[in-house]
């Protein structure tokens, strides 16, 4: 197992319509808890589990962080409940029968049935299993020339990613893209993602150049739209870039992050094509009260 790939991935394999198989992968490079009361850098079991599920239901990702099926999990904190919006999700993709509710009627008590022999079973012809592909925003792509250029993206309503491509950036035509991240990443603890993360990608003759570094830093301006439940006076916004070596989010690399409140916007110097995530960090501490 690696720590550079997701937490955990489901897999449906179906035919025809009719599913086939289904298995999750956990990713044991992770630190897991299977107890209930995971340690803050542990992550627990069974919320991933029960995320990945969902998967196997047809099930997207959702915008609302409380949703088990948000993209983000944080370490040390439990999601083992069914959100409105996840129960939502299930009566939708498969509602009840209108002329057969309740859809979960009390079974009444059956006999127990005389045992039968089993029939033979004709062995049928071995199916190539597809995967379920859950959908994600589409990529966002611009041939750039040693002029430079501009790029916009747009990975979900809460906002959009702005690339400016200065002349001599690159030394030859280059593709330049923005493309969502699908890997299930840790959140940092006492964060809440404003957006999905997204991952900076640049090919030479369809080739992806993976950590290209640019002649002169572009400069990339985030706009958000909306801010995470829970967000007080005390939260400030923080822009990290995954550093892949070590699974973490780092502060970016290549220069200051400038904030606009009013705006806002987060507006960086980028150096090298990379993966970045937007928060909101609770930086206020909150103490209790002490009588002398």
């Amino acid at each position: 197992s690696d720590n550079n790939l997701p937490l955990a991935v489901a897999s449906v394999f179906f035919s025809n319509g009719r599913i086939l198989d289904s298995d999750i992968w956990i990713n044991d490079a992770y630190e897991w808890d299977a107890t209930g009361d995971p340690a803050w850098r542990e992550i627990d079991l069974e919320s991933v589990v029960l995320h990945e599920m969902g998967h196997w239901l047809a099930l997207g990702h959702d915008p609302d962080v409380r949703a088990v099926m948000y993209y983000a999990i944080m370490s040390g904190t439990l999601k083992r409940t069914l959100f409105d919006n996840d129960r939502r999700g299930i009566e939708f993709i498969y509602p009840c029968p209108a002329d057969d509710l309740p859809c979960n009627p009390s079974p009444e008590p059956t006999s127990t049935p005389t045992p039968t022999p089993s029939p033979t079973v004709t062995p049928t012809p071995t199916i190539t299993p597809t995967p379920t592909i859950t959908p994600t925003p589409t990529p966002a792509t611009q041939k750039v020339s040693t002029d430079g250029g501009t790029l916009d993206f747009v990975p979900s309503d809460d906002g959009e990613v702005n690339l400016v491509v200065p002349p001599n950036a690159v030394v030859t035509d280059t593709l330049v893209g923005i493309k969502p991240v699908e890997t299930l990443w840790t959140t940092p603890a006492r964060h809440q993602p404003l957006m999905e993360p997204f991952r900076m990608v640049v090919e030479l003759d369809g080739i992806e150049q993976v950590g290209y570094a640019f002649e002169i830093p572009i400069t990339m301006t985030i706009t958000y739209d909306g801010e995470p439940m829970g967000m007080t006076a005390g939260t400030s916004v923080a822009l990290y870039e995954m550093n892949v070596e070590e699974e973490r989010w780092d502060d970016p690399q290549c220069g200051p992050v400038e904030h606009d409140a009013a705006q806002q916007t987060v507006t960086v110097p980028v150096c090298q094509a990379s993966t970045f995530g937007l928060f909101a960090k609770e930086s206020a501490l909150f103490l209790p009260a002490v009588q002398r």
